[in-house]
C-alpha cells in the first residue's frame, strides 16, 4: 500500500500541493462569496477571514494572547484583512502540500483521490470548530455566536469545497503528468 518511494521527487510532490492548496483556496473563497451574496447562509454580517483571523494572528504575535474573551470587543487593526487573507492562503498552501504528501504516499489514484480530498476538506475543519473559534470568544463549534449554526454549515460547507477540489487539482496535476504522484 505505501510502497512508493517519493523522497527523490518531494520538491515537486511538494510544489504540486502548494498550488493545489492555493487553487483550492482561491475556490473555497469565491465559493463563499457566493454563498454570502446570494444570501444562502446568512451570518449576520460577520466573517471569519479575512479580518478576524487576521486580527488573532496579529494578538498572538504581539501580545503572545492565543485565547480570547470575543475577538470582536479587540480593537481594529489597520492590516488585520491583509493578515488573515495571507494567513488562510499559507494555510491553504500547506493544508494542500500535505495531502499531495499524503496522496502520493499512499498512491491514491483517479477517485480515491477526490474522495480522500473530501474527506480531508471535513478533517479541516478541525482547526476552526476546536481551535480557532474556541480561542476567538466563540465556544466549541462557535457555540456562544447566536447565529453558530450558520457560522458551522459556512464552515462545512467551504472545507468540503476546499477537499473536493483538493482532490480534483491534484487528479488534473497528475493526470497531466506534472508530478510524481
Amino acid at each position: 500500500m505505501c510502497t512508493k518511494d517519493i523522497g527523490y521527487h518531494f520538491p515537486m510532490v511538494i510544489l504540486s500541493g502548494l498550488v493545489c492548496g492555493g487553487l483550492a483556496t482561491l475556490v473555497m473563497d469565491l465559493f463563499a462569496v457566493f454563498l454570502i451574496r446570494a444570501n444562502v447562509l446568512n451570518l449576520q454580517g460577520m466573517q471569519i477571514v479575512p479580518s478576524l483571523l487576521g486580527r488573532w494572528v496579529h494578538i498572538i504575535m504581539g501580545r503572545r494572547q492565543v485565547c480570547l474573551t470575543d475577538i470582536r470587543s479587540e480593537p481594529f487593526l489597520l492590516a488585520e484583512a491583509r493578515t488573515g487573507m495571507i494567513t488562510h492562503y499559507l494555510i491553504g498552501f500547506i493544508f494542500g502540500a500535505f495531502f499531495v504528501f499524503v496522496a502520493g504516499h499512499f498512491q491514491l489514484q483517479n477517485f480515491a483521490l477526490i474522495y480522500a480530498g473530501i474527506i480531508f476538506g471535513f478533517l479541516t475543519n478541525i482547526f476552526p470548530w476546536l481551535i480557532m473559534y474556541p480561542a476567538m470568544g466563540f465556544g466549541v463549534f462557535g457555540r456562544k455566536l447566536a447565529f453558530f449554526k450558520q457560522i458551522l454549515l459556512f464552515s462545512l460547507i467551504n472545507h468540503l469545497i476546499y477537499g473536493f477540489f483538493l482532490g480534483i487539482f491534484v487528479k488534473l496535476i497528475k493526470i497531466l503528468e506534472m508530478t510524481p504522484l
